[in-house]
């Protein structure tokens, strides 16, 4: 498959799915599977499932051997614009968010008393001596 124009990726196979993204012009990719009536066609859309109108791509090869998809999921709810929702706000999906657990307070143990480091002790220092014999001595003192 094709494209020789950009072309919307969808969830789902039809209008009403989200867009996932947009195969580019000259863009190829692989057919996984169609719907029941042969109009939108399932492919490999960067490692995930995306769907594609038919009518609107380039198809090589025979489709009697790709599967056909017979019920896929009914695409998401949209939530009707409020009278204080920003214009950008009105295509939302009312899928539920999931809620972000609290963090729990573990309270921080009190320091603990390191030792006071004392004087540190000097290493002992051994000197041989060796004993020498004794020395005489003669004084000469004059007298003036």
């Amino acid at each position: 498959m094709s494209a020789s124009s950009p072309v919307n990726v969808r969830s789902g196979p039809g209008t009403d799915y989200p867009i996932l993204g947009q195969l580019a012009a000259g863009s190829s990719s692989d057919i996984i599977a169609s719907d029941v009536t042969g109009d939108w066609l399932e492919i490999n859309f960067f490692g995930q499932a995306g769907w594609v109108d038919a009518a609107i791509v380039a198809v090589t090869g025979d489709l009697s051997n790709v599967p056909v998809v017979s019920e896929a999921p009914p695409p998401a709810t949209m939530v009707p614009p409020s009278a204080t929702a920003p214009a950008f706000a009105t295509q939302i999906a009312t899928t539920r968010p999931t809620r972000t657990p609290k963090p729990t307070h573990t309270p921080t143990p009190p320091p603990t008393a390191a030792p006071t480091p004392g004087p540190t002790p000097t290493p002992a220092v051994h000197i041989p001596i060796h004993p020498f014999p004794p020395i005489e001595l003669t004084a000469i003192i004059k007298v003036p």
